[in-house]
């Protein structure tokens, strides 16, 4: 143990030399943007490496919580339940750091604000709704490879990580999802979940008018035979540009 009590007193040092205590005032409400990590995988920051850094904000009379979103690919984090369940089983609980575990877009990735912005890529930022009411956003990313971003860390924890789905959908692809009709059962699900009234009925099978499709990605996450699918859009350096542009609407809010 003496390792990870030493990893979280450099963070909380850290914290100090940067001078961000300075900003931490009474009630505001502090989120420590995080990552907690892939069913099965152990490439994340470990709870216990927060306790120091958790301990110094509640000093401060902050109210400090942890948060992230949903993902916009089916898994473990493709909504709020299973997200809060796969930060407790990580241990991010409140018995262990004595704060709470907060999903920013809701549910199922809906919830979220608007942030004008007028860059070269992105005109209008979907950023989770929850950011929209924090005073202090603390920034905490691990270093991992990506196939897409080269590596992921401080950018992509917020340009990605602070997108709502339709905000990683706008990042991530360049086409509105379709629908396999040989795999789709029509049952229906994706009718009742579609916010713009897209999805109708074509040989009997579900389609999506494109010309009234919002690319939230809905339909994506509740398809339960897995029918729904979007290209990716494999252009690195257009993907990188949008992610970078998300990340400067964030630090707009």
């Amino acid at each position: 143990k003496e390792p990870f009590k030493s990893l979280a007193k450099k963070t909380e040092k850290v914290f100090v030399r940067l001078g961000l205590e300075k900003e931490i005032e009474k009630d505001s409400f502090t989120a420590l943007k995080i990552h907690f990590g892939e069913k099965g995988n152990k490439g994340f920051i470990k709870p216990l490496w927060l306790s120091s850094l958790i301990k110094r904000l509640k000093q401060k009379k902050a109210q400090v919580f942890l948060t992230d979103t949903n993902t916009l690919y089916i898994g473990y984090r493709s909504n709020s339940v299973k997200h809060h369940q796969l930060a407790y089983g990580h241990g991010f609980t409140q018995a262990a750091l004595g704060i709470p575990v907060i999903i920013a877009d809701g549910i199922i990735g809906r919830y979220e604000e608007n942030v004008q912005v007028d860059f070269p890529r992105v005109k209008t930022a979907k950023v989770a709704g929850t950011f929209g009411h924090v005073d202090i956003l603390l920034c905490l990313s691990h270093f991992t490879g990506h196939i897409l971003t080269g590596f992921g860390a401080a950018i992509k924890n917020l340009g990605m990580g602070c997108a709502s789905r339709a905000g990683k959908l706008e990042q991530h692809s360049v086409v509105h999802p379709r629908v396999n009709q040989e795999v789709c059962k029509f049952c229906g699900t994706c009718f009742d979940y579609c916010p713009a009234d897209s999805i109708v009925e074509k040989n009997g099978k579900a389609f999506i008018k494109e010309d009234k499709c919002i690319g939230c990605g809905e339909c994506l996450v509740v398809c339960t035979a897995g029918a729904i699918k979007l290209t990716w859009d494999n252009d690195k350096v257009r993907v990188q540009e949008k992610m970078a542009e998300y990340a400067a609407a964030v630090q707009k809010l």
